[in-house]
């Protein structure tokens, strides 16, 4: 009964929508159904959960039967997470496995003999790496190399484990790794399994545009992209909040009433839980609330935003619902309710993530090529790193040297106390890039060898930092 809400006759939007995902000479959908109907049908452990097919409408028996278990936390045994995916975490396990099972029909290699070294490492791998199998034929980013091939791995681990192929095996190694960021707990080394093979990430160099770099850009959100838009960037670039967090600031966010506002200085503090990284579950209405953590915004970029909710928004609200081909459509609009803030003049539709992306990347004028919302939070970071050195600086008695030892001392109490809440999580190899920029900030480049050695010994492990 499963397979009759997947048939192609039925495959339309009355039981969801399908993204075509192209490859070299195949068409792969990942068809997403409709919870409702999924539901109203018995399927409802698994109505959030894609289905795959190919260029022909053939149903992806194997392929799919994974996504489910994956879903459901009976894909790896013992070693679940204990959570449920995401949606968008659903999403790109599709989209990796879709990726592979095509790169195995172009290298003319059946899945089910596919091997670790000859087939992962030396054959898809090297061919991401060279920009064989890559849509505009350049070397894919390691990190987007070493998620495919992981989660090969773990859709041919689990075919093992339904007998639908013979034995397969990963190699890994035991590392002594320090995790979890710069916390007190994450002194501590630890023994981590990291499969063998993985694509070594180029050391990142930060270029951190200046604050007139800033303010030219965003002007030049506002007049291409709107003035919603352009205040979504500038808090992404103000409080280090990721995009998705920002897509999904609520209307209560910023507490309604002024009077209720957390203000200490020039600082507001507000509660973020829509949209946060981690483990969720499900508030009102089925919504997805990710663990919650409280940052802070400047107090002018609040009152801004307090007043794009009282005056702007309505107005955008109101010509939405003027914009209604008739009288029917028009009472149905005024009816709905939208507790996300940010919303587009154009349609009066909540603005997504993917909205926002394009908004921040599309623009003549940018920092730089590849400046992206992700950038934004590194620049909230380090620019505040370099604020608290300055103060500190001018506090220092004539005749203080500043030393390397001083600034990482000083800095990482910051990252500590400051840097950490605010972004959610930071993790050593993050420290270490904010802590090299900040030295070439303070010092500049003639104590860069000996500032690299003195990070290196802050880990345990260097090169395990990257896996």
């Amino acid at each position: 009964m499963f397979y009759e809400l997947y048939n192609k006759d039925l495959l339309d939007l009355r039981f969801g929508y399908s993204v075509p995902y192209y490859f070299s000479d195949m068409q792969i959908l990942i068809f997403w159904p409709n919870e409702h109907m999924m539901t109203d049908a018995g399927f409802r452990d698994i109505a959030r959960v894609p289905a795959i097919f190919d260029e022909n409408w053939k149903y992806q028996a194997e392929a799919s039967w994974y996504l489910r278990d994956r879903f459901r936390g009976e894909a790896f045994g013992d070693k679940e997470s204990g959570r449920y995916p995401t949606r968008q975490s659903l999403e790109t396990f599709a989209r990796a496995l879709c990726d592979f099972l095509e790169w195995c029909d172009w290298a003319q290699r059946p899945w089910q003999e596919v091997e670790y070294t000859n087939d992962l490492i030396n054959g898809y791998q090297k061919h991401m790496e060279a920009g064989t199998w890559s849509a505009n034929h350049r070397s894919l980013a390691a990190s987007t190399i070493n998620s495919r091939i992981d989660e090969a791995c773990y859709f041919l681990k689990w075919s093992v484990q339904k007998a639908l192929r013979p034995p397969f095996k990963a190699k890994t190694r035991t590392v002594s790794r320090i995790v979890g960021g710069i916390s007190v707990r994450s002194h501590t080394p630890q023994e981590i399994v990291t499969r063998i093979g993985k694509v070594r990430a180029d050391p990142m160099e930060l270029n951190i545009p200046s604050a007139d770099e800033i303010v030219k850009w965003l002007k030049c959100v506002k007049l291409e992209k709107g003035q919603t838009k352009a205040l979504m960037c500038e808090l992404i670039v103000k409080s280090a909040i990721r995009r998705e967090e920002c897509a999904q600031w609520r209307m209560w966010t910023l507490p309604l009433s002024r009077g209720e506002w957390s203000i200490y200085g020039q600082q507001v503090t507000v509660k973020i839980e829509y949209g946060a990284k981690g483990p969720k579950r499900l508030g009102q209405h089925g919504v997805e609330i990710g663990p919650s953590r409280f940052v802070v915004i400047p107090l002018d970029l609040a009152e801004r935003i307090h007043f794009y909710r009282e005056f702007i928004r309505p107005k955008i609200r109101m010509n939405y619902v003027n914009a209604a081909v008739d009288s029917t459509e028009r009472r149905k609009r005024l009816r709905q309710v939208e507790h996300r803030l940010f919303i587009s003049e154009h349609d009066g539709e909540p603005i997504t993530g993917k909205q926002l992306w394009k908004a921040w990347t599309e623009v003549n004028i940018k920092p730089y090529s590849g400046w992206s919302p992700h950038l934004g939070r590194h620049y909230w970071s380090c620019r505040t790193l370099l604020d608290s050195f300055r103060e500190r600086e001018k506090l220092l008695a004539n005749g203080v040297v500043i030393t390397g030892d001083w600034i990482a001392g000083n800095a990482q109490s910051d990252l500590l106390t400051i840097i950490q809440p605010q972004l959610g999580h930071i993790d050593t190899q993050t420290t270490n890039i904010y802590l090299r920029w900040l030295q070439k900030m303070a010092l500049g480049d003639k104590h860069d060898d000996q500032w690299i050695d003195h990070l290196e010994n802050l880990d345990v492990s260097r090169e395990a930092s990257h896996d």
